[in-house]
């Protein structure tokens, strides 16, 4: 099933890349856009709806067998750093799944992963990194569900290690208000 997110990751990434979600805008908060996603990292603060070219979706896939559900945002900053965040939560069921539903670390029904990426325009990449369950520090909560608007919000945080493990980044106060597919 992992394969099968990660393909889902892709595909989200790459549906992500060519939307054109700024509507001709450089700031995305003076458009009010209702789909964005925030979060702290290094004393940073970061935001979709302050950037540059900004791509963000969902997926969800809900049967009484299995859940998976994916979202995806990336964006330029103001500064020209490239951000890509994607969380993926998979489940040999949905039974349960909606508004509350929190997973805090390790839990033996869900497999949550995060992959968080930091570039620049000249093709230095700062960080590239991924957390998981497994590790314990990953933390997603989803706030609310419209199935009918096929809107999802919630909470998360993680802290990634770099893929050669040499380094890691924390994420927190991470928020997201995505429409999925």
């Amino acid at each position: 099933m992992k394969n099968i997110s990660y393909v889902l990751c892709l595909f989200i990434l790459l549906f992500s890349c060519g939307t054109d979600d700024d509507s001709g805008t450089e700031n995305q908060s003076q458009n009010n856009t209702p789909f964005y996603m925030t979060f702290t990292e290094s004393q940073n603060n970061y935001d979709s709806r302050d950037s540059v070219g900004v791509g963000i979706d969902g997926a969800l896939i809900e049967d009484p067998n299995f859940l998976v559900m994916t979202l995806a945002t990336d964006f330029v900053t103001n500064s020209g750093e490239i951000i890509a965040v994607i969380i993926t939560l998979e489940g040999d069921s949905s039974d349960g799944f909606g508004s509350g539903f929190e997973i805090n670390g390790s839990n033996e029904d869900y497999i949550l992963d995060f992959i968080y990426g930091k570039s620049s325009f000249s093709g230095n990449v700062e960080f590239s990194g991924s957390a998981d369950d497994e590790d314990g520090a990953v933390y997603l909560k989803i706030l609310s569900i419209d199935r009918d608007s096929k809107v999802i919000s919630g909470n998360f945080g993680f802290t990634a290690v770099s893929d050669t493990g040499s380094e890691s980044r924390t994420i927190s106060n991470g928020f997201f208000n995505v429409n999925y597919q």
